[in-house]
């Protein structure tokens, strides 16, 4: 769905201006993972992430509840 296709989104993102970091341990099972994400575990910014205008759109993005999620049209 498009508000699935927003929370990719925000994956790319945070992974572009994290510079290739991984959001989460490469050492988790994805079961593990998918299980947090579920919880509502997001990925963390870098303390020195320039922008806090993107990096609140980007948790908006992440928001547990899909219409929350902002439209990209």
């Amino acid at each position: 769905t498009e508000k699935s296709d927003i929370f990719s989104l925000a994956v790319i993102l945070w992974f572009s201006f994290h510079q290739g970091a991984y959001p989460f341990s490469l050492d988790l099972p994805v079961s593990e993972i998918l299980d947090r994400i579920c919880k509502g575990e997001r990925p963390t910014f870098a303390k020195n992430f320039f922008d806090s205008n993107l990096q609140n759109f980007i948790k908006k993005m992440w928001s547990f509840d899909p219409q929350q999620r902002p439209e990209l049209s």
